[in-house]
């Protein structure tokens, strides 16, 4: 569904499989980029790979909190800091960005190791971002019980 959908205002069920397959194929752009990097940089490559899965899927886990204990909004739209934050946050177009970067420059390396640590940031962001919001949640709901 994506775009076309949220311009129509129309979506289907199946178009909620859109976020799964955007999932796959953002992860797959520095899976290979891993993969291509370990033949000259070794086991260092994988694990910047393994750690940009884990603060990425960190993040994701963040959101499904956020999601269910405030369920009017997404966490990445919630406020004002949240969607200036949105514009650079750890995502594909950022990823995209750092590995044309690294190819133009000829350090692919240096892109994967700026795709990690920019994860990183990103799900330590959204995770203080995430207690923020559910704590003050929580103690709205203690002062009206």
């Amino acid at each position: 569904d994506g775009k076309l959908s949220r311009v129509k205002l129309a979506s289907s069920n199946i178009g909620r499989m859109e976020h799964a397959f955007d999932f796959l194929f953002e992860h797959s752009w520095y899976i290979a980029l891993a993969i291509y990097l370990s033949k000259a940089y070794g086991i260092s490559a994988i694990l910047l790979c393994v750690f940009i899965l884990l603060f990425d899927s960190f993040f994701y886990y963040c959101e499904i909190a956020f999601g269910k204990a405030i369920k009017d909004r997404p966490l990445v739209d919630y406020g004002r800091i949240e969607q200036l934050f949105r514009k650079f946050d750890g995502r594909k177009n950022s990823y995209i960005l750092f590995i044309l970067i690294g190819i133009v420059f000829n350090v692919p390396f240096y892109s994967l190791a700026a795709i990690a640590v920019w994860s990183f940031i990103s799900a330590v962001f959204y995770c203080s971002r995430t207690i923020k919001h559910i704590y003050a949640l929580d103690k709205r709901k203690v002062r009206l019980s």
